[in-house]
């Protein structure tokens, strides 16, 4: 069933399929009630004449004795029989209610006309004579001790009418509302189909690798609207993904070729000759030289592949309950000898625990990255600090690493680019540039940030939340 369907289905359908119900047990429940004020009324009025039947010489009915002529056509017409059967008196107009002209009490069957229901067992029967007429049959003792009968027939005609009307006004409204509602179902179903239809026609483009197109604009502020504009998000985030992978294969491919280029032309340049030992020694080194660069630069590229996989990807990140002291006093004692052969002076600060949960691993990594880059640029005699504090109180709880150095820093337009791999401000100093893109990728599996922030010299902040 199609969505559009659905919709006219639960939306207009039903609905209306309820409404009708509902209008069938209300019409039925008012016949029931307008029938029992009815009853109420003959019974009413039965209760009256009883009393006064005979004040008189003779017995008789008091309808048509009323002084308010208006009145009198409200009052059901009724006959007396006395204990043979016989019609003693009547009241009420003879052209619209006719009696039998015998009564018999004993089973209740009236010699002339159509009988009532049963009306044995001397108590009030209430019934429907010819489908015309309400009747109440009720046995009155006259004070002599003989039994007499009253019957008390009501016309139906304007209760019918009355039903009718019922009938007829709530089933038009019935019918305009259902109709309305399927109208305006039917609009919206038709609006919503295409809405949903939009996304879905982006999301098979986006299946078959078709990321130049935004979804189709929603501007209703609904959950589908939110979705379009999530939807829209998250193809935006594939097509930069997809760039960045194209542009870091074409960078990898690029920094591979030059160290495959020099292994290569030293292998010609042997191979052109014979070469003493000394000589081929020396071409050896210079190949294996060219083999671990190759090698350093594939284990960056490795370990930045592994930062940018996600749990969605068949990785789970690791982390666990650790010390950020206890690996920022790890990497520090690592560079002290590159920070010593290049005469700078390494500094941590910060309290003397700092728990959280992390991925130790991969925050060494991150530290070593921040703390070579500094060494590499801090001038001879100057100061490389790593400082751990806690994030300031806007930024929630959590820790913050600033590694700060005196070297030349980085220019304010390229400080959101040094993290991309690759991004070598500096050529005259030896890397791949994927040292900063692996901090980046460390602090995003943390559910944090890297950045470089104001001040003289290199200043590189990691920042980690307390919960990712």
């Amino acid at each position: 069933m199609t969505l559009r369907r659905r919709l006219l289905l639960y939306g207009a359908v039903l609905p209306t399929l309820a409404l009708l119900l509902a209008f069938g047990v209300a019409a039925a429940v008012f016949e029931a009630r307008l029938l029992d004020h009815t009853d109420e009324a003959l019974m009413g009025q039965a209760a009256v004449e009883s009393v006064s039947l005979f004040d008189r010489a003779a017995p008789h009915l008091h309808a048509d004795d009323s002084p308010i002529a208006g009145a009198r056509g409200f009052a059901a017409a009724g006959a007396l029989y006395d204990e043979a059967g016989r019609l003693v008196t009547r009241t009420g107009p003879p052209d619209s209610v006719t009696f039998p002209e015998t009564f018999d009490a004993s089973s209740g069957a009236a010699t002339a006309g159509r009988p009532p229901a049963g009306t044995a067992g001397g108590g009030p029967v209430l019934s429907t004579v010819a489908d015309t007429w309400r009747q109440l049959s009720v046995p009155v003792p006259a004070p002599d001790g003989r039994a007499y009968h009253l019957l008390l027939r009501a016309p139906l005609a304007e209760h019918r009418r009355t039903v009718f009307t019922f009938r007829a006004v709530t089933g038009s409204v019935v019918a305009v509302v259902g109709l309305l509602l399927l109208l305006v179902q039917r609009h919206h179903a038709v609006r919503l189909e295409g809405r949903v239809r939009g996304l879905a026609e982006h999301m098979l483009r986006v299946r078959d690798g078709h990321l130049d197109a935004p979804p189709p604009a929603d501007p209703h502020n609904d959950v589908i609207g939110q979705l379009s504009l999530d939807i829209r998000d998250a193809t935006e985030r594939l097509a930069a993904a997809r760039a960045a992978r194209a542009r870091l294969v074409a960078d990898a491919a690029h920094e591979l070729r030059t160290p495959l280029a020099s292994i290569k032309a030293n292998i010609d340049v042997t191979l052109r000759r014979e070469r003493d030992a000394s000589e081929l020694l020396e071409s050896l080194e210079e190949t294996r030289s060219e083999v671990e660069r190759l090698a350093v630069l594939s284990a960056r590229l490795l370990d930045l592949a592994r930062l940018d996989r996600t749990p969605l990807d068949g990785d789970t990140v690791a982390l666990a309950p650790g010390d950020l002291r206890r690996v920022a006093e790890a990497a520090v004692d690592a560079a002290r000898g590159s920070a010593a052969a290049a005469d700078v002076d390494l500094v941590l600060r910060g309290p003397p625990e700092a728990p959280a949960i992390i991925d130790a691993g991969a925050l060494r990594q991150a530290f070593d990255n921040l703390l070579a880059n500094a060494v590499r640029h801090g001038p001879p005699g100057s100061r490389v600090e790593l400082r751990l504090a806690p994030r300031p109180l806007e930024a929630g709880p959590g820790w913050r690493v600033t590694v700060t150095d005196a070297g030349p820093g980085v220019p304010a337009e390229q400080r959101g680019a040094v993290f991309a791999p690759f991004t070598r401000l500096d050529r005259q100093h030896a890397g791949a540039g994927l040292g900063l893109a692996i901090v980046h990728g460390v602090a995003r599996q943390h559910g944090g940030a890297a950045w470089v922030a104001e001040g003289p010299g290199g200043v590189f902040v990691l920042d980690l939340p307390a919960e990712v």
